[in-house]
């Protein structure tokens, strides 16, 4: 007697995976795994591109040597702000600054008469007031302050000379043929609005 074939299932052959095919097919959680290493090494290569640029980069590295220097400059200009606004050492107008630089050469006080001189932290006006401070002190070793206040007293407003100027004016002395011999330039501090000794 002949044994009957077992019937296939309808639409297809039939046959059973073996053990091993079932091993080589890629589980669910092993493509999540691998989906997820993807997505984190592209999300560390974003950032790392990220940080280069706003850390990094040469355009990065300049804008903040730009901010850097922007903010030096700005601390600059506050600290000359606040010196040129404390220096109320002189008058409200050009004579009356001369006055005062008179009065504290009368008393022998060179270091008071110096803080008249104008001062911005600038290496001429350093320059200035250190030759002023210097003659006025050779003046007084050899005896002849008294003939520098002499001179001062005679200074007179130049008009010819100050048309046309608000912040700076001219004091002096003409010889006959209106060459002038001797003079005292002021300048205006616009921060405390006082005249001060610019030359001499």
């Amino acid at each position: 007697m002949s044994e009957v074939p077992p019937t296939q299932p309808e639409g297809g052959v039939f046959f059973s995976e073996s053990p091993d095919h079932q091993k080589e097919t890629p589980s669910r959680s092993r493509v999540l795994k691998f989906a997820l290493i993807t997505a984190g090494v592209f999300i560390a290569l974003f950032a790392v591109a990220v940080a280069y640029e706003a850390f990094f980069s040469p355009r990065a590295v300049g804008e903040r040597e730009t901010q850097r220097n922007y903010e030096i400059a700005k601390k600059g200009l506050e600290d000359f702000r606040e010196k040129m606004t404390a220096d109320t050492y002189g008058g409200k107008t050009p004579q009356e600054t001369l006055d005062m630089f008179i009065a504290a050469l009368e008393k022998n006080d060179i270091e008071l008469a110096s803080k008249y001189a104008w001062w911005d932290g600038g290496s001429a006006s350093i320059a200035n007031k250190e030759a002023l401070v210097e003659g006025l002190e050779q003046a007084q070793r050899e005896g002849k302050l008294s003939e520098v206040i002499d001179i001062l007293k005679k200074m007179e407003f130049l008009d010819d000379i100050n048309k046309g100027s608000n912040d700076s004016k001219w004091f002096g002395i003409k010889d006959s043929n209106g060459i002038i011999e001797y003079s005292v330039v002021f300048r205006r501090n616009n921060f405390s609005q006082v005249w001060k000794i610019e030359s001499i």
